[in-house]
């Protein structure tokens, strides 16, 4: 997963778009070039479901180039738990699944059982945002409504499998609820969730 043959990627090279096949043939890497504060530009690389970031970028060898990385790809290290925590764009879905207490479903200090694995389709900032009334979002948050907001997040969660965006399949999934919900793959890199 860490090897991208008979290619020397250069920072230069990598923007948003760049796609490129692992050794294997198998998965790809997906790379990301931030820039904040202005003009500090940082690159990303995401492979096996991690995302990391190059520490020191264009290290010249003999046979190619060698960027150095702080993780390694597809070992998870965050819970559920921490992952929302720590990304900004889904601190709504973060706040109301913090009011709703269950921290401790999707930031278990241990794992025992595969039944115990999630695939959580996380709602964005802007999904909130965009799709759900100003009004509707605001009752989900008061504190009276915990049901309605946990039957909703109950809705967008796959329980007993850890399914990476490569093992999903277009077909029905059952998801907490019991609702069946069929996901169509739209693009290279997006999904259309919708009722079955």
């Amino acid at each position: 997963m860490h090897i991208v043959p008979a290619k020397e990627l250069t920072s230069d090279e990598i923007t948003n778009e760049t796609i490129v096949s692992t050794v294997d043939n198998i998965r790809q890497l997906y790379f990301i070039k931030g820039e904040w504060p202005k003009n500090n530009i940082t690159y990303y690389v995401i492979g096996g479901g991690i995302k990391t970031a190059i520490i020191q970028d264009n290290v010249a060898a003999t046979n190619g180039i060698v960027h150095y990385i702080e993780r390694v790809l597809g070992v998870p290290y965050q819970s559920l738990w921490e992952i929302l925590r720590n990304e900004t764009r889904l601190q709504r879905s973060y706040e109301m699944l913090r009011n709703l207490q269950l921290r401790y479903a999707l930031d278990p200090w241990q794992v025992l059982t595969p039944e115990q694995n999630f695939t959580f389709f996380v709602p964005t900032n802007e999904a909130w945002d965009t799709k759900v009334a100003p009004s509707l979002r605001a009752r989900m948050n008061d504190g009276n409504h915990w049901l309605a907001l946990q039957y909703v997040f109950k809705r967008h969660v796959i329980q007993g499998q850890a399914l990476m965006y490569t093992d999903l399949r277009e077909r029905t999934y059952v998801m907490m609820n019991d609702e069946k919900v069929v996901i169509r793959r739209r693009g290279r890199c997006e999904f259309l969730v919708k009722d079955s």
